[in-house]
């Protein structure tokens, strides 16, 4: 599992580069329990000199609720940040919630509490957007008990936008995902050629969006739309740094 030579070099030679990656098994490594996740120094290192570069736009596009992700990524780093799948954007202020919203959202913390009521190591998270059932902590029987309760839940409310990660359900109040993400993040960078990275099946609308020119690269198994894959997040900063000292190169410099 690494990207062909070939393919950094044309990343390397792009005029115009998005870099943009998930969060969760790509810059950070998958923990047990998801308040402990940081990233690798490496791949921070990684982006920090990337970001430097002339033509070079970072971002950082996660389910993660952006006041989480600013406080797990250094401030120095040059670095876009969309968080909740695209609901949040750094830089811009939280519409306040109107009274269906908030409504919406107050009946999607009572389920996802209800579901994991009495069961050991299911986590309830609330976002400003949204609510997250994570099951990673838990047992097998406890997971199925809680997904199928907060399944059987959430289809009873109207409104809602459900999307399954890697040990979670998330229930949205409003509608956004990765892929639409990555494309605004394109646009406003003007940027002639993208690559993303990502772990998650919530991933996969970031790699549909991509364009012929792209570059998807898929961390860990599973299917997925991506046509390059790599291990696991070491891996990542690995392919990182390759990419900062390629671009870097008298070769490339422009």
């Amino acid at each position: 599992m690494s990207v062909p030579t070939d393919v950094i070099a044309r990343l390397a030679a792009a005029p115009s580069l998005l870099i943009a990656c998930d969060f969760d098994g790509t810059l950070a490594d998958i923990v047990p329990d998801p308040d402990d996740a940081r990233p690798r120094p490496r791949a921070i290192e990684a982006l920090a000199r990337l970001s430097a570069m002339p033509g070079v736009t970072i971002a950082v596009i996660s389910g993660r609720a952006l006041r989480d992700l600013k406080r797990r990524l250094s401030e120095d780093l040059n670095v876009t940040l969309v968080g909740s799948h695209g609901a949040e954007w750094q830089g811009a202020d939280a519409a306040p919630a109107d009274s269906a919203t908030g409504a919406l959202l107050r009946r999607l913390e009572a389920a996802a509490r209800d579901a994991a009521s009495g069961l050991p190591g299911i986590g309830v998270e609330t976002k400003p957007f949204g609510i997250a059932l994570h099951y990673r902590r838990a047992s097998e029987p406890d997971a199925r008990v809680a997904i199928a309760r907060f399944e059987s839940a959430l289809s009873k409310i109207t409104g809602a936008h459900v999307r399954h990660g890697s040990k979670v359900i998330e229930a949205s109040a409003v509608s956004a995902n990765k892929g639409d993400s990555l494309r605004e993040v394109r646009r406003r960078a003007q940027a002639e050629m993208v690559v993303f990275i990502g772990d998650d099946r919530t991933d996969e609308d970031a790699f549909a969006a991509l364009a012929r020119q792209d570059i998807g690269i898929k961390v860990g198994e599973g299917p997925t739309l991506a046509r390059h894959r790599v291990a696991n997040p070491a891996a990542v900063a690995e392919f990182l740094v390759t990419l900062a000292a390629a671009r870097a190169s008298p070769s490339h410099s422009r």
